[in-house]
């Protein structure tokens, strides 16, 4: 009896995992045609202009705000007399 009792549930198994497994096989060959390639390739194409087109108005609005920034930190070292435009050594101005 207990032979027979494994033997049944190695099949059952056995049939199981081959069922699931061609199911898998089906889906991932479906996932692979032109069409949904292209649709795939589209959607992440559109998230990463999306993502890129935000990332570049952020940079944008920011310029301003950093430029008063670093302006309010040479300022006061201006007006005072401390700072002053010096060229590095090696190189000619422009002309």
């Amino acid at each position: 009896m207990r032979r027979v009792t494994w033997m049944t549930l190695g099949i059952a198994v056995g049939a199981s995992g081959t069922v699931w497994v061609r199911r898998r096989v089906d889906e991932a060959a479906r996932k692979m045609q032109p069409a949904q390639l292209a649709a795939a390739a589209a959607t992440v194409a559109t998230a990463r202009a999306r993502i890129a087109g935000e990332r570049l108005r952020a940079a944008v609005l920011a310029t301003p705000q950093q430029r008063r920034r670093r302006e309010g930190t040479y300022r006061p070292h201006l007006i005072q007399g401390e700072g002053s435009y010096q060229r590095s050594p090696g190189r000619t101005p422009a002309r």
